[in-house]
């Protein structure tokens, strides 16, 4: 697979903010986030209603991949619409437990709650790769966040950095195998889907994943 082939599209968040130190030592600005670290209801939903725009308007898009809280608002998306598949796979680089936003929208609760495992159902079933660091001061919500996700579709690269996207050589290359794993799942289970409509059940991993569905050459990234 070859990542250059893939149009990438990056919606900016619409509230200016203040980074890490991990992050504006790398980056320079300007730095925006979709909401607040202590956010209001309002800044969860508009956030989702935010990106449902971008979907509807320059979508569809083949995949959905966040840094940071990006990652968090992306998974509470396909959470949020865990009914409805918008996207065949998700990459998640310092992602975290994301905010139960059905509830807030379905006014069960009134104000923002962390979704964890052990206490919402919900889980996100395409195929997911989680960048995490290992001196990221929120690697243990990553791993929490980990159980929100199908366990059997998840593929996790692990790197020696902090609260940033990996960098060097071998973070690199291990990152790089993530994605084409992730990808080879996504292309699975499309082609699996494929082959059930065309009645055919039985599909091994080498034919579906060499067969029609070429996300390289389909729909760009979110």
């Amino acid at each position: 697979m070859n990542f250059g082939e893939y149009d990438f599209f990056y919606p900016d968040g619409e509230i200016d903010t203040t980074p890490t130190s991990d992050v504006r030592k790398l980056y320079p600005p300007p730095y925006r986030c979709f909401y607040e670290a202590k956010p209001s209801v309002s800044q969860l939903l508009r956030a989702h209603e935010y990106l449902t725009e971008v979907v509807e308007e320059d979508g569809p898009f083949e995949s959905i991949s966040g840094f940071s809280q990006s990652a968090e608002v992306a998974a509470s998306l396909l959470l949020y619409q865990a009914w409805e598949v918008h996207f065949n796979f998700a990459v998640f680089i310092g992602g975290t437990k994301s905010f139960d936003v059905s509830a807030l929208a379905s006014g069960k609760i009134s104000k923002p709650v962390k979704m964890c495992a052990g206490t919402h159902s919900t889980r996100i079933n395409v195929p997911t790769a989680h960048v995490i660091g290992r001196s990221d001061a929120c690697r243990k919500s990553s791993k929490a966040f980990l159980e929100l996700c199908n366990r059997r579709e998840v593929k996790v690269c692990d790197h020696k950095g902090a609260h940033v996207v990996p960098r060097g050589q071998e973070a690199v290359e291990d990152l790089t195998a993530a994605l084409n794993w992730v990808v080879d799942q996504a292309m699975y289970q499309v082609n699996k889907r494929i082959a059930r409509v065309e009645g055919r059940e039985r599909l091994s991993l080498k034919e579906a994943t060499t067969s029609r569905f070429d996300p390289c050459q389909e729909l760009p990234v979110l």
